[in-house]
C-alpha cells in the first residue's frame, strides 16, 4: 500500500490529466526471460509506469515512455499505471522464467490404424522446465485437422505427420515436435461361410 501511494505521489508531481480507463501490454508478449528487454505500453498517454520485482524493489519508475526494463529474477513482477491527480490507473502481473519450456519425443514415428488415435504413452513424451498447467495442441499435415488435450482422436487416412505443440500456461513460453504417421495394414477377410446347421 505504501509503495503505492508513493507511487502516486511520484506521478503527480508530472501530471495532472488522464481518462477514465486505461490497458497495459508489453511486449514480447509471452515467453519473458530473465536478461532480455520488456517493452510496456498503456493506451493512456501522460501518465508514468512503475515495475516492482518479485523481491519487492522498483525496477523501473518512469514517465518518459518508451518504458524499458530487463527482468534480473525469476518470478511474479508487478506493472503499475497512473494517469495523474484525475487520470486511471490500472495494474497488471508477468511471469519472468529463466529457462523456457522443453518438449522432446522419443519416438517420431507412430502407427496408427485408419480413424484410429494415437497412444500418446508410446511417443514417450519428455517436458522440462516446466511452472505452470500444460495445454496440449495437435495438428495434422495436410489437412489441419486439430485438436487439444490428451483424449483420443481419430485421424482419417491421408494425414503424413501431426505436429504436437505444448504451452506452459503460466509463461506463455512454448515448443513443438513433429510426429511421422504410418498406418497399420489389415489383412482380414470380410467374407464369411454361412452354416446350415440350425439352433433349435
Amino acid at each position: 500500500m505504501l509503495k503505492r501511494l508513493f507511487f502516486l505521489f511520484f506521478i503527480l508531481l508530472f501530471h495532472i490529466d488522464g481518462i477514465a480507463q486505461c490497458t497495459l501490454t508489453y511486449s514480447p508478449s509471452n515467453c519473458l526471460q530473465v536478461g532480455n528487454n520488456i517493452t510496456i505500453t498503456c493506451d493512456n498517454n501522460g501518465g508514468g509506469i512503475q515495475v516492482t520485482d518479485p523481491n519487492g524493489n522498483i525496477v523501473l519508475q518512469s514517465t518518459t515512455p518508451p518504458f524499458v526494463f530487463t527482468p534480473g529474477n525469476v518470478g511474479n513482477y508487478l506493472i503499475q499505471y497512473s494517469g495523474g491527480l484525475f487520470g486511471p490507473y490500472c495494474s497488471t502481473t508477468i511471469y519472468v522464467t529463466n529457462q523456457p519450456i522443453n518438449l522432446s519425443v522419443t519416438a517420431n514415428t507412430t502407427t496408427i490404424c485408419t480413424g484410429g488415435s494415437i497412444d500418446y504413452t508410446s511417443l514417450g513424451i519428455n517436458i522440462t522446465n516446466t511452472v505452470g498447467n500444460i495445454t496440449y495442441n495437435w495438428n495434422t499435415s495436410p489437412s489441419s485437422i486439430s485438436w487439444i488435450g490428451l483424449n483420443p482422436y481419430p485421424i482419417p487416412a491421408g494425414e503424413n505427420s501431426v505436429t504436437l505443440t505444448i504451452t506452459d500456461d503460466t509463461t506463455g513460453c512454448a515448443d513443438s515436435e513433429i510426429i511421422n504417421l504410418s498406418y497399420q495394414s489389415t489383412n482380414a477377410d470380410a467374407s464369411f461361410v454361412s452354416s446350415v446347421n440350425t439352433i433349435n
